[in-house]
C-alpha cells in the first residue's frame, strides 16, 4: 500500500506544482516566476520540487516576499488546485494555505485506502 500512497502523492505534487507555476504565471509573467523560485531557493533553502511537502515553508515565503498580497495569491493557487482535481473546495474557518494542501492529499489517501480493502 505505501507505494499507491507514494504514486497519489507524487501525481498530487505534481498537480500542485504545476497549479502554483500557472498562477504566477498568470499573475506575474515567467520573469517574475523565475526570480522567486530563486529566492525561495536561495533565502529559504525550498527547492521547487519540496514546495508540496513543505507547504508552510512556502506560505511563510510568500508573505515575506508579497505582505497582505500572499493571500490572493495562495487563494488563487488553493481555487485553482481544487478546480484542477474536479474537487468542491472546503469552506474552512481558520485553514491556512498547508491545510488545504495537507487536507487534499489527506483525503485522497483515505479514498484509496478504502478502495484497497
Amino acid at each position: 500500500m505505501k507505494t499507491l500512497l507514494k504514486g497519489v502523492d507524487k501525481d498530487h505534487n505534481t498537480v500542485i506544482l504545476r497549479t502554483i507555476q500557472n498562477v504566477f504565471l498568470d499573475i506575474f509573467g515567467e520573469k517574475t516566476l523565475k526570480k522567486v523560485r530563486q529566492i525561495l531557493k536561495d533565502n529559504y533553502s525550498l527547492d521547487w520540487p519540496e514546495i508540496p511537502e513543505k507547504s508552510e515553508v512556502f506560505a511563510a515565503a510568500l508573505k515575506e516576499i508579497f505582505g497582505k498580497g500572499a493571500t490572493i495569491i495562495e487563494d488563487l493557487i488553493i481555487e485553482n488546485l481544487y478546480n484542477s482535481l474536479g474537487k468542491d473546495l472546503p469552506a474552512k474557518n481558520n485553514y491556512t494555505f498547508s491545510d488545504y494542501i495537507s487536507s487534499l492529499m489527506e483525503d485522497d489517501r483515505q479514498v484509496i485506502c478504502f478502495q484497497k480493502s
